[in-house]
């Protein structure tokens, strides 16, 4: 084989090669930094949620301490606690360091038969699934007078904000 011929069957290797990366890297970038495709599916989500379709919802969440008895939670804390998604807007992704990609969503639940807005912080997981939402305690609120918003943020983000 001549040099020639050799480095022709190198340069196509390479070129292959970097095709390839460049092939995953967008793609990677379309998966975990798209905020449309975020905003899409974290409305997705909150739309279920606030229809109480928990079922529905759990496909497009993706938490990984979520397990199958995440929908049965979900349903007892909205039936037996008189709690619910009454509205959410300005949901916008914010951040990404290409691992963690965070974002910012203002939520209105009805609690006790009265509307409480509050600001939550968002994270993204795989394909722009929503991963956590962590509603913030509103100003002038103690944490200890919104039980159902801490047994929220069990459920969605781990544990209280």
């Amino acid at each position: 084989m001549s040099k020639r011929t050799s480095l022709g069957i190198k340069i196509v290797i390479f070129a292959i090669g970097i095709g390839t990366a460049a092939y995953f890297f967008f793609q990677t970038i379309g998966w975990f930094w798209n905020p449309p495709l975020l905003k899409n599916n974290t409305e997705a989500f909150l739309e279920q949620i606030r229809k109480q379709d928990f079922n529905e919802a759990m496909k497009r969440f993706e938490d990984s301490t979520a397990n199958n008895s995440w929908p049965n939670d979900m349903r007892e804390l909205f039936e037996k606690q008189d709690f619910k998604l009454l509205t959410f807007d300005g949901i916008r992704a914010e951040f990404d360091d290409g691992s963690y990609s965070t974002g910012h969503a203002e939520l209105t639940f009805e609690i006790d038969s009265r509307p409480i807005r509050t600001e939550v912080i968002l994270t993204f997981g795989n394909r722009g699934k929503p991963k956590q939402l962590c509603a913030i305690t509103p100003p002038g609120v103690q944490q200890s007078e919104l039980p159902e918003l801490e047994e929220w943020n069990r459920l969605m983000c781990g544990g209280s904000f």
